[in-house]
């Protein structure tokens, strides 16, 4: 009988012990997901390979490799012409390109080729650089706020970065004509070197601050002022970016810097400054080159780069036709899968 009440004991146990499992998964099942209730399994998904990599700040060899293939195909292409390439259509299947056979690789007197510079001492030309203009914000963001914002009156409503740098003695100039010269000249002087600032000689439309900076550089030019706080400076620096007779990529920095003058030239004011070489077009990309990519140059390797299953999944769509969504492989976020 001890037997038998044991085995009863039991079953009893069994059977209110299913019930009330079954009642607890009930609750985690229908549980919201992220609730204390609910039990997740979190996958993170990503699209894997070098850009994986990247994203996670890990400096592995493929990086290595591609930053040092990015470098190498970023200034080959400066030596090719492809002005003349079109683009007859673009959908989702890709971009049709024509002209193609148009392309043509530049000779030395493409390279030679510039745009008129003040030079009255005929002295040789080191480079010429556009002074680009850099954004550092969203304009639809913050562009209102910016014309609103008192501490940037002084700078002249730039909120932007450019390709020129400025060092000074800790002052702050009434203008900052980094934020205004259109080019930069060098030219060499006995080991020295001329740095030349374009200005503009005129205000734009709707500029008020870039007028009266016109108005103070149209005042030196007709006084010739030496001394002025626009043009106290302790360095220039920038990097090369499709320059006149230099590579992109460059470092150009000068120090020493003494102001000797200005000429009004092809509609532009220009500063001439007495300056001492630094770095003379510096080529920053041979750090990053590789032993491993020069080989595989040389031998042709076949890529091997890894496709991962988004990639995958695109080449089917295409192959199939399906006109359905592409996997954004830059937007992917953490795959919930709730236990059922």
């Amino acid at each position: 009988m001890k037997i038998l009440d044991k085995i009863k004991a039991n079953l009893q146990l069994f059977w209110h012990s299913i019930f009330r499992g079954m009642a607890a998964a009930d609750t985690v099942i229908k549980a919201p997901v992220g609730s204390d209730k609910s039990v997740e399994i979190v996958q993170q998904v990503n699209g894997g390979g070098v850009f994986s990599d990247m994203l996670q700040e890990k400096e592995t060899q493929r990086v290595v490799e591609m930053r040092d293939k990015y470098y190498r195909v970023y200034k080959e292409a400066d030596n090719w012409d492809a002005s003349h390439i079109t683009i007859i259509s673009e959908d989702e299947s890709g971009v049709t390109f024509g002209n193609i056979d148009s392309v043509k690789k530049k000779t030395k007197l493409d390279f030679m080729k510039h745009p008129p510079v003040c030079n009255p001492e005929n002295l040789p030309l080191r480079t010429i650089q556009d002074n680009k203009q850099i954004q550092k914000q969203n304009n639809l963001i913050s562009g209102y706020n910016v014309v609103f914002d008192p501490d940037l009156l002084s700078n002249g409503l730039t909120d932007y970065e450019t390709t020129l740098t400025i060092e000074r003695d800790g002052i702050t100039p009434r203008f900052f004509i980094e934020k205004y010269a259109k080019k930069m000249v060098v030219r060499e002087n006995n080991g020295r070197a001329f740095v030349d600032l374009y200005l503009p000689s005129q205000a734009s439309q709707f500029g008020k601050i870039d007028a009266i900076l016109v108005s103070n550089l149209h005042q030196m030019f007709k006084e010739r002022t030496k001394k002025s706080d626009i043009t106290d400076i302790i360095s220039f620096q920038w990097y090369s970016d499709k320059a006149w007779n230099s590579p992109d990529v460059c470092l150009f920095k000068y120090d020493d810097v003494k102001f000797i003058g200005m000429n009004l030239f092809d509609g532009s004011f220009v500063l001439t400054f007495d300056c001492n070489v630094v770095n003379d077009g510096t080529d920053l990309t041979e750090k990053f080159k590789t032993k491993e990519l020069d080989n595989k140059y040389a031998e042709e390797a076949p890529k091997q780069e890894a496709i991962d299953i988004f990639t995958l999944m695109r080449h089917e769509k295409k192959k199939e036709g399906k006109n359905q969504k592409e996997v954004d492989v830059n937007n992917l976020n953490n795959t919930t899968l709730k236990i059922s």
